[in-house]
């Protein structure tokens, strides 16, 4: 007994003429009769008495009838259902990303993606710092990530997208600001100040930490954010952070960031993130991630 023969014989008994039920099943009426004839072998019972124009059910028949009536409605509509979530799942991007990537890149990148698609995406943001959000994507919370690296790991892919200068960020009432913020300044330039940047359990401070090898700078790894060192900066006018170029800092009023000239450009590095382990990537989120990685970004000014 298989699906077909059952809604083989529902429609058969709803229309109560094997013409009329080969007609809206598209198949011939020998192969509609071979098939019912099966049904009636494998159950060991007769279902239909035959007449020449209209069916009658046997009492067995009835009974059948009204089995195979339930057993399909319900099927029906969990597969109905199944598809709809499939649908609207297929249409939500779960995206989390670090606050420090949402400049103008990202808003660029969000809203020609969603000019261009055909199935308008519902965007679910998620935003908390590196470490979190690679959590999160781990235990499914989110779909795709756009932060920076923890290093290798096996239950992820990380893909390269876009990067940051690395700036210092002072008080504009700090000599700094007034002789270097127009010309940039050097790494040696720095000593004598009390730095502060990244600490370095996150993603972005060992990358400091290797940029300022060798320099002699007295530099403190304490925070987590461009938000807390700016707002450090703004207290102390001979404070200097050394951030990455986000649009963070130009929230700050008193806050000057100036360029540092020998730190390579793009210093810091965001990935896109999505589990390794997935079976299948609703198509949404593969052309998602598709766009991100061909983005083109010198198209944009990073801000």
């Amino acid at each position: 007994m298989n699906l077909s023969q059952l809604y083989y014989y529902r429609t058969l008994t709803q229309t109560g003429s094997y013409k009329d039920a080969a007609a809206e099943l598209f198949i011939s009426q020998p192969a509609l009769s071979l098939s019912i004839s099966n049904l009636e072998k494998e159950l060991g019972v007769t279902l239909i008495a035959r007449r020449r124009n209209k069916i009658e059910l046997t009492e067995e028949g009835e009974e059948f009838a009204l089995c195979v009536a339930q057993c399909l409605k319900i099927l029906d509509e969990h597969v109905e259902s199944i598809k709809r979530k499939s649908k609207e799942s297929n249409s939500i991007l779960r995206l989390g990303i670090v606050y420090s990537a949402q400049g103008l890149i990202w808003s660029s990148i969000m809203r020609e993606f969603w000019l261009q698609a055909r199935e308008k995406p519902q965007f679910m943001i998620h935003q908390d710092d590196t470490p979190g959000l690679l959590e999160s994507l781990k235990r499914g919370d989110v779909d795709i990530v756009i932060a920076g690296s923890m290093g290798p790991d096996d239950q992820l892919v990380q893909l390269p997208c876009w990067s940051q200068d690395v700036v210092a960020v002072v008080d504009k009432d700090c000599p700094l600001a007034v002789q270097k913020v127009d010309k940039g300044l050097r790494l040696d330039d720095l000593r004598g100040y009390n730095i502060i940047t990244y600490k370095l359990d996150g993603p972005v401070g060992n990358i400091m930490k290797n940029l300022v090898k060798g320099h002699d700078l007295d530099v403190h790894y304490k925070y987590a954010d461009e938000i807390t060192m700016c707002s450090m900066v703004s207290t102390e006018p001979n404070l200097v952070a050394l951030t990455c170029s986000t649009w963070l800092v130009r929230s700050f009023e008193r806050a000057r960031a100036i360029k540092i000239l020998d730190a390579p450009k793009g210093y810091r590095k965001f990935y896109l993130s999505y589990r390794a382990s997935l079976p299948r990537i609703p198509s949404t989120t593969r052309s998602f991630i598709d766009y991100v990685l061909n983005f083109d970004y010198d198209s944009v000014v990073n801000i």
